[in-house]
């Protein structure tokens, strides 16, 4: 391991009840899967979901370890049965027998349950396709410090976020989850697809006395390369004293490596659509058609060490016949170490770039794909990122449950959560082209002249005077490209004397989240009306919730080197610097050479007197061997060049002491950056009134009520005042590092009211036909509502001969983005037949009123080069769009061990996303088609499973964006092109063996077929997004003790 062994993870889940959740929904879920009993219905009349205790209740230890998955699916099929509302559900043993890393692994064999990868493991949940989904512990809200994040080079400008991740949750600690596609009343509100339930086990529901279980496992990664096997293991104990006090401890650690290979198109440089020949004054457009140019393609070895330590304890106290108290307290630490190595494939489309040789055979489509070239280009470039992340979590419940026997029954229960997180990253560029910096020479009037610090490297500094410095062959092969470079630099970006040690720099984040809630509840059956069973529930609900989400970056000062404060049109610099690259020269300054004053002073042409004596000490792999690391076997599953030269890795997993180890001259502090920084205070006051009506013997139950939500929120950021006041010389050096920022607030009241209906009918004794309806919210990502606007800059040698930073992109948030709204609704059929048989139907209905879209526009923002136009990311509030569709499920188990169950769900959905090509795109993230098969087999001893899982092309719908624009060199306007995720199906399998009732042995594998997960920009061979993390397998053992 990395650095500190990183604390204790997340345990998820304190015991309490289940007894505050309905349904709606008629997609049957027959391959939902439970050891447990059949879930009763959150707040509906008892008599109606027997029996009466909570689903969080009838988890326990023995179910973990002994149920066989047999009986879990069996129990699963009466779970939903007996259920009024229209759920899916997972149990400890279904998880326990499947290799799940995490929650969001196990819950992506439930019918219309999708989940997203990254890097190789499960993190967001999609429910029928859509990701705005609410994640409640024993039905309270929950935090698992996940829940706004971001990673890559990106994060260092606020980019690169994503939400709602569930990979920090252990599966092997909860006792069940129930997914509710559709609400009632007594749910708590902020799911526009469903509400994801994580359960605890109670102690009070094992067998008197003591019970112990747990696993413990070794597991690898295919192309591991920080560890080779890593443990994994789990233990829970319980004691049940004489049904009146239950104590639970359970503590988890997991420790996984994985190598991801990626490539990405979407980044800090915007691509092009070069002019065919004759249609520009770009004298390098010699190609007789138009195409497109995928500036700066990231190929990435990525390895990523995470380390998850959980624990959880829980107190069930029965005071009387009638009053239960329970505590619970869930502590976790999620440590992920992230190391990678990039090659950045500079097409040079912007400016002057050369692109295709037209000398050498190409082949370009009639959608101006590049199909395969030798690409002319100047500059070349590689980089390290290393990120170090560590987060924590608690979330403390405390609650009881009063139930004499009589007509009415109460609970309550306080819950607080608190998640910080922190995240530590840098940086380092190393140029493997010509790189000029100060260097004495007497010629020049300061004594120092630009000059190379690579000079055997290729380059140049104008195309038009210098021609091609180097070139390298592009097949795009229509999911991943292969690259190879050619002589005389076929050795490019491997050969120390070609590596200079460039931009370096490093950032943090951090985030704080503290939630509380409480709630109060009643119920009363009124025996007063006669003629059909009826419960009336009622209850009110707090929760108030502050986000504090900071990004800082690291500056030094460079006064000991001369740099000065100065003014210039109103805005003020400082002696700060961000980026600590050789090429940067005083800001400011005169230049004796030619008395001229002025910022952004770079170094020129080679040979030309500097501006400056150097500011930055310049390195390379030659001057400074030990900052080098040759990266073999690079990018192993693509042909990205099969080593490159990098800054050594393992010398950044501090970022911070690594930089200013680098620069001891120059003392650093980090820095706030106020125009991405937030505050997010959001108060709600719900309470919610129903009725239950019917029972068993009416063959029927209807639930029918409405909870209001009312909704105060608040943002505060920072925003670029009229005459900023930089600590840094520049303001592309600092990154925002202003000290008079204006504070803007935005504030929001709204209120919604949530009607909803579900009914079951048994139309025989073992069929049943459901309908439901409801009105559902969810709020918008706190990240999309609280950045601000932040530009990224890159350095540009190669534009008209002048050397500079030049915007090359950037994104931002929007405080006033509505919550997604939506009105659903819900048929279903399901029949059961013998014990473990059933076939189900679902239909589905849901019209969304507002949905937040991301998309890329371009926009025109200064710099050195007078303004230039790139791609800007950003939320706003869509026009809505719906999703309509079906499941069908089904399931059965014969008689000699082997069993089998299956699910599809057909989802049609429309938004008000468009491209130049398409109007009214699909939501983003919604298959079409989504399936998922399981066959096992399991008698004596014997326990053999696969599992897969596929879903089809959609509407990209993660961080990366639905849409991308490009800049048409010829027409100077902007063309918005779909980005779409290739269809993705992963076959995991189990084979395990139970000597005795008390031990087995598993063996698992995840990702058999090594499928990769692809994204296309508009056009299926053109590819825009690839990541393999191969396959992972896992060895060891379970056990099981106790009375």
């Amino acid at each position: 391991m990395y650095g500190e062994l990183k604390m204790l993870r997340r345990l998820l889940m304190g015991a309490a009840s289940c007894a505050a959740l309905a349904a709606t929904l008629a997609a049957p879920t027959a391959f939902a899967q439970s050891t447990q009993p059949a879930a009763p219905d959150p707040q509906a009349a008892p008599q109606a979901t027997a029996p009466q205790a909570t689903p969080a209740e009838q988890g326990g230890v023995e179910e973990i370890i002994v149920t066989g998955f047999r009986k879990s699916l069996a129990d699963a099929l009466e779970n939903k049965r007996q259920s009024n509302l229209i759920i899916e559900s997972v149990t400890a043993e279904d998880m326990g027998k499947m290799p799940d890393q995490d929650i969001a692994e196990s819950l992506q064999r439930l019918s219309g349950v999708q989940i997203d990868r990254d890097n190789g493991q499960g993190t967001r949940v999609r429910i029928r396709g859509l990701s705005q989904n609410v994640t409640v512990l024993n039905d309270e809200p929950f935090l698992s410090g996940l829940e706004a994040y971001a990673s890559g080079e990106g994060s260092g400008g606020g980019g690169n976020t994503a939400t709602n991740s569930l990979e920090a949750i252990p599966s092997d600690l909860i006792a069940g989850v129930d997914v509710y596609k559709s609400p009632q009343a007594s749910l708590v509100e902020g799911g526009m697809g469903g509400i994801i339930n994580l359960k605890t086990r109670s102690a009070l529901d094992t067998p008197q006395g003591w019970t112990v279980g747990g696993n413990f496992r070794m597991t690898t990664g295919e192309h591991a390369r920080m560890e080779d096997w890593t443990p994994i293991g789990a233990i829970v104990g319980t004691y049940n004293f004489n049904n009146k006090i239950g104590i639970t401890a359970a503590f988890s650690y997991s420790e996984t490596d994985t190598h991801s290979d990626m490539m990405q198109g979407q980044n800090r440089s915007g691509w092009a659509i070069e002019p065919a020949a004759g249609t520009s004054s770009n004298p390098m457009a010699t190609i007789p058609q138009k195409y497109i140019s995928p500036e700066l393609l990231y190929f990435t070895d990525r390895d990523t060490d995470r380390t998850r330590i959980s624990g959880q304890l829980g107190i069930d106290y029965a005071v009387t016949d009638s009053l239960t108290l329970n505590a619970d307290w869930l502590h976790s630490t999620y440590d992920i170490l992230t190391q990678e190595a990039s090659n950045k494939l500079w097409f040079n489309s912007n400016g002057l770039g050369l692109g295709i040789d037209p000398s050498q055979p190409y082949s370009i489509d009639s959608n101006g794909v590049i199909k395969s070239a030798t690409i002319r280009a100047l500059g070349a470039e590689g980089d390290s990122d290393v990120q170090n992340v560590h987060l924590t979590a608690d979330n403390f419940h405390f609650g009881g449950k009063w139930d004499n026997g009589g007509p009415f029954r109460a609970k309550f229960k306080v819950a607080y959560a608190t998640s910080e997180y922190n995240s530590d990253s840098a940086q380092q560029d190393v140029e493997y082209s010509q790189y000029n910096a100060a260097q004495p020479c007497a010629t020049s009037p300061n004594g120092y002249c630009n000059a190379p610090l690579n000079p055997s490297a290729p380059g140049g500094s104008s195309p038009v005077s210098h021609g091609p410095a180097y070139s390298f062959n592009y097949v795009n092969n229509g999911t991943l490209p292969s690259v190879s470079y050619n002589a005389p630099y076929a050795d490019l970006i491997s050969n120390p004397n070609n590596a200079v040690f460039k931009s370096a720099w490093a950032w943090n984040i951090h985030s704080k989240d503290d939630l509380w809630s409480g709630h109060a509840d009643g119920e009363y059956d009124a025996d007063f009306i006669k003629a059909i069973k009826t419960t009336f529930t009622a209850g009110v609900r707090y929760t108030d919730d502050k986000i504090n989400y900071s990004l800082s970056h690291y500056e030094l000062d460079k006064s000991s080197a001369g740099q000065t404060g100065y003014c210039s049109n109103g805005t003020c610099y400082g002696t700060y610097g961000y980026y600590m690259d050789p090429a940067i020269l005083n800001e400011g300054m005169t230049n004796a050479a030619t008395g001229a004053t002025a910022g952004g002073n770079f170094v020129g042409a080679s040979g030309a007197p500097s501006q400056t004596p150097p500011v930055i000490p310049a390195q390379t792999a030659l001057s400074a061997p030990n900052r080098a690391q040759l990266v073999k076997n690079f990018f192993p599953t693509g042909n990205a060049g099969s080593s490159i030269l990098v800054q050594n890795l393992s010398q950044m997993q501090n970022p911070v002491q690594w930089l200013q180890g680098n620069f001891p001259q120059f003392p650093g502090k980090m820095v706030r950056d106020p125009i991405n920084s937030f505050v997010i205070e959001s108060q709600r006051v719900s309470g919610y009134a129903m009725a239950d009506m019917g029972s068993k013997e009416d063959r029927f139950h209807l639930n029918i009520g409405a909870r209001i939500v009312d909704t105060v929120q608040k943002v505060t950021a920072g925003a670029l005042p009229a005459n900023p006041i930089y600590i840094s010389d520049e303001s592309w050096d600092g990154s925002n590092a202003i000290t008079n920022p204006d504070v803007v607030t935005a504030e929001r009241h709204y209120t919604d009211i949530l009607p909803s209906m579900n009914l079951v009918l048994d139309v025989a004794p073992d069929q049943k036909v459901r309908f439901s309806a409801a009105r559902v919210m969810s709020p918008p990502s706190p990240y999309d509502l609280g950045r601000g606007a932040q530009y990224n800059f890159t350095r540009e040698t190669n534009t008209a001969g002048k050397q500079g930073f030049a915007f090359v992109g950037g994104s931002g948030g929007n405080p006033n983005l509505d919550p997604f709204r939506a009105t659903q609704i819900d048929v279903g059929y399901e029949w059961y037949f013998g014990e473990q048989g059933a076939l189900t139907f679902g239909g589905f209905y849901k019209s969304i009123d507002t949905f937040i879209q991301t998309q890329t526009t371009s926009i025109t923002v200064m710099d050195d080069f007078g303004g230039s136009t790139a791609g800007f990311t950003a939320p706003s509030n869509g026009a809505g769009g719906s999703i309509k569709g079906f499941e069908i499920g089904a399931q059965y188990a014969f008689d000699f061990g082997v069993g089998f169950n299956a699910n599809y769900t057909y989802s049609l959905s429309t938004s008000s996303t468009h491209t130049d090509f398409a109007q009214d795109l699909p939501i983003p993230g919604v298959s079409l088609h989504a399936l998922t098969a399981q066959t096992y087999y399991q008698k004596g001893g014997l326990e053999a499973r696969l599992s897969y899982s596929w879903r089809s092309s959609a509407v990209n719908g993660d961080a990366i964006g639905s849409t991308f624009a490009i800049l048409d060199a010829t027409t100077n306007k902007s063309v918005t092109y779909g980005v779409f995720s290739r269809p993705y199906g992963q076959l995991d399998a189990q084979l395990a063996y139970q000597f005795t009732p008390e031990f087995g042995i598993t063996f698992e594998a995840i990702n058999l077929t090594d499928e990769s997960q692809e994204t296309y920009l508009q056009f299926k061979n053109q590819p825009f997004t690839y990541v393999n993390a191969g396959r992972r397998f896992m060895l060891g053992g379970r056990f099981k003790f106790g009375s």
